[in-house]
């Protein structure tokens, strides 16, 4: 019989190796599990369209917007402002947006938008986690087709 206590079974460096590509195997996927699985979920938005129409007065404004879900969870309100003054809120837990779908909004204003001034307005989304996210943007107010001029 041959005496094997005098002899390893794997040499130091061999065993390091083993341990590092474990640790690296680890991690590659506790990231993919947390970002699939919601601990890194994130609330965004984009603009696809908005359009300020008014009509010569400035006394009826049509403001329309089409928001795309950027982020990674439904969203379930929107806050629309306009100027700082005119504010609408959307409530959509019953259908909320999904990622990557779209939603056409068009909140009511009740202030004078005049041709051709360019104003501020800002967007404030709510995912169904309560995470937030908001911006804001400008945008030029331009004129009714077919008003009659005053």
């Amino acid at each position: 019989m041959k005496d094997v206590r005098n002899k390893r079974a794997l040499s130091p460096v061999i065993a390091i190796l083993i341990v590092i590509a474990v640790i690296f195997a680890a991690t590659i996927f506790l990231i993919n599990y947390a970002t699939t699985h919601g601990s890194l979920a994130h609330c965004e938005f984009s603009i696809e369209s908005a359009q300020l129409l008014s009509d010569y007065t400035g006394t009826k404004p049509v403001f329309t917007i089409t928001l795309k879900n950027t982020g990674n969870e439904p969203i379930v309100t929107v806050a629309i402002t306009v100027d700082d003054e005119d504010t609408a809120v959307f409530d959509l837990s019953d259908h909320p947006v999904d990622p990557g779908a779209t939603i056409g909004l068009t909140p009511e204003l009740h202030n004078k938008y005049m041709i051709g001034n360019v104003y501020t307005f800002s967007v404030y989304i709510v995912s169904s986690s309560g995470a937030t996210f908001s911006r804001s943007f400008t945008i030029r107010c331009q004129g009714y087709a077919g008003a009659p001029p005053s």
